[in-house]
């Protein structure tokens, strides 16, 4: 699972140049060595934009 969401996040990072929003349900946060970590329940995702680079 964590590979998955390692691989999730580096191509989000790499690949989204639209604005993007996340709504849901906030379940958890904790900040660990500067690093912010959300658990999101239900997420609904908005990107907006024409995505052309």
């Amino acid at each position: 699972m964590r590979v998955l969401q390692q691989s999730l996040t580096e191509c989000l990072q790499k690949g989204v140049k639209q604005k993007t929003s996340v709504k849901g349900h906030l379940s958890t946060y904790r900040l660990c060595d500067d690093v912010w970590t959300f658990v999101v329940k239900d997420p609904q995702f908005r990107m907006e934009g024409t995505g052309s680079s």
